[in-house]
């Protein structure tokens, strides 16, 4: 039965269930059948295990889980099986694949591996953190009603995290808007981060001109990170391009730093930003390498969308 499941013989595995063998039987290592084929990579043993009560918690052999059995072996197929039937991402599995992907870091700036198997091992640590935050989300969303500050801290830091994921947080939205007003710096930004992805997610233009014309200054820097990392991602932020406009002469440089940013990103999406060039152009002006540095930046990406619309 336990060979069955290594080689993925779904035959065999199919007889020994009808005469009797037991999923939640171990070998001598202390695998489970379930473990065994997660970690082999056989996806339709793993689903006729789960079909037959294979445990998705259940703990083998270095005290790993089926989850974890697959993760560590690179079985991407079995991982996303195991997680969409509910498989619990642990704390010991995010930090055994943190520690998986330094050590591919290192390697591949040696030259030992290639930088794609990194690329790679990236993209399915964030797969599981998203995952992770998805399963967590009804109790960070419980905890913003905790009185405790260090526990609304923690609890709208990830949810800004689950936000940016492109997670749904809409049933936090209440609580998050009482939060921009909160004392503590780090919940205003976080909780301004998370109703921005809300708002560019749902296109409540209204709400993010509302976050990023905020006199606090950890407000507004929210709306613009998000604004900026949105319009790299592609998403039309037309609607909003005088909001950027008039905070090209904001009083904060750090305001200044982060429209120009987004403004530069949406020309390069070919969004219509010629209403910045005067905006832009003064940012030569300034004292601040760094703002001289993206204005040109920005204008550059102007010139360069003007010339594409042009042909």
């Amino acid at each position: 039965f336990f060979f069955a499941a290594h080689t993925g013989d779904l035959g065999t595995v199919e007889d020994g269930l009808k005469t009797g063998a037991s999923v939640h039987a171990v070998d001598e290592t202390g695998d489970t059948a379930l473990h065994i084929a997660a970690q082999a990579g056989h996806p339709q043993v793993v689903l006729r295990l789960l079909e037959a009560g294979a445990r998705l918690e259940q703990r083998g052999s270095a005290d790993y889980t089926p989850l974890m059995s697959a993760a560590y072996a690179g079985q991407l197929e079995v991982v996303q099986i195991l997680l969409d039937r509910g498989a619990l991402v642990g704390d010991d599995l995010l930090s055994g694949v943190q520690t998986k992907v330094n050590i591919l870091r290192e390697r591949a700036e040696s030259g030992l591996v290639e930088s794609d198997t990194v690329d790679a091992w990236e993209a399915f640590q964030s797969d599981l953190l998203g995952a992770r935050l998805r399963h967590d989300l009804p109790g960070l969303i419980a905890n913003l009603q905790d009185p405790r500050l260090d526990a609304q801290v923690a609890a709208v830091d990830r949810l800004a995290a689950a936000a940016r994921r492109g997670i749904d947080v809409a049933a936090a939205v209440s609580r998050l808007t009482e939060f921009v007003g909160h004392s503590h710096g780090d919940v205003r930004y976080w909780s301004s981060e998370a109703l921005s992805c809300h708002a560019v997610r749902a296109q409540e233009w209204v709400r993010l001109a509302g976050l990023l014309g905020a006199e606090d200054n950890d407000v507004r820097s929210g709306a613009l990170s998000i604004s900026a990392a949105a319009a790299r991602q592609g998403v039309d932020l037309a609607p909003l391009i005088p909001d950027y406009v008039r905070l090209l002469s904001h009083a904060a440089l750090n305001t200044r730093h982060d429209a120009a940013v987004t403004l530069g990103f949406l020309a390069t999406r070919r969004s219509d930003v010629t209403p910045a060039i005067p905006g832009l152009a003064r940012l030569l002006e300034e004292a601040s390498p760094l703002l001289r540095k993206i204005g040109a930046w920005a204008l550059y990406r102007l010139g360069r969308y003007a010339a594409d619309v042009g042909a």
